[in-house]
């Protein structure tokens, strides 16, 4: 608590006090950076209450969306469809070519999912509009996507080196075993929403401290050079460690502006500029380190 009490102690004097930072110009590095730190901790508390309350608001629909997905995955495999690899060769009993179709379920593919042709080729793949494409010997389905052009990757059956048989029956026993994993996401899906809450104002702070350093490099510089015409002669480190305490207004007003999602990265740095070159100006000329 005492940490906490010194931080409200310093977020006021940084907002509203500047004489404030004269006593910073003397103080250690350390003293501005644990202060810092402690703000962002603080944001990232507050984002992660928000972000848990809009969790609360969606977490009964989960249990549902999972219903649905199991019952999309019951109605995907075709009735009376039988596949069978053997000695590298895939066969059905089916007419083909047969696609296979995301669930309605599940949304929406402008493509198929699966397209099964046997006496198709490989380099007919962007033909079929299909995700995967199933011939006698290979799986065609996609690598990865290069200025709009999909680059597919083959599976060659011949690695399968027993006889395999899928049909309803095997299909629907693999259900049965994977079902009560997904009665259980509900729960896991919580743990790792709360798990991640809790770490994120510590884990996302101490990130986000690093990140601020590196750009208070740049920006003292700026701040340092506008100083020295103006003739006051801040040493650049005596500068960064005001400019720690310096970051509130611009680091409190873009998560203001992100409440309201609203951009402010470009303000970030007009803001911070102008309220540092108004402390140094309404500051003593000259400081020691």
């Amino acid at each position: 608590m005492t940490k906490f009490k010194t931080l409200f102690y310093s977020l006021r004097r940084s907002l509203f006090d500047l004489k404030y930072y004269s006593d910073v110009a003397t103080s250690t590095f350390w003293f501005s950076c644990k202060y810092l730190f402690l703000l962002l901790v603080l944001l990232m508390i507050m984002r992660s209450v928000q972000m848990g309350v809009g969790y609360l608001a969606v977490r009964s629909e989960i249990p549902v969306a999972i219903k649905n997905v199991e019952s999309a995955a019951y109605s995907f495999y075709p009735n009376g469809l039988e596949m069978q690899i053997k000695n590298g060769k895939l066969s059905t009993n089916a007419y083909e070519p047969l696609a296979i179709d995301l669930p309605s379920q599940l949304g929406h593919l402008d493509t198929h999912l699966l397209v099964i042709d046997t006496q198709g080729f490989v380099e007919d793949y962007p033909a079929y509009h299909t995700l995967a494409l199933a011939t006698e010997k290979v799986l065609v389905y996609p690598d990865s996507k290069q200025r709009n052009t999909i680059t597919p990757k083959l599976f060659y059956f011949s690695e399968i080196t027993e006889p395999v048989t899928i049909n309803r029956t095997v299909y629907d026993s693999l259900l049965r075993k994977m079902i009560p994993y997904a009665d259980k996401l509900s729960g896991l899906i919580d743990v790792f929403v709360v798990g991640g809450l809790i770490l994120l104002p510590f884990v996302g702070g101490f990130f986000s401290l690093f990140g601020y350093l590196a750009c208070l490099l740049f920006l003292t510089a700026i701040v340092w050079i506008i100083a020295s015409l103006c003739k006051r002669k801040y040493p650049f480190w005596t500068l960064y460690r005001m400019g720690m305490q310096g970051l509130t207004w611009p680091i409190l007003l873009g998560f203001a502006f992100g409440l309201v999602h609203q951009p402010f990265a470009g303000m970030f740095f007009a803001v911070f500029i102008a309220w540092m070159i108004f402390v140094v100006l309404t500051l003593p000329k000259k400081t020691k380190e």
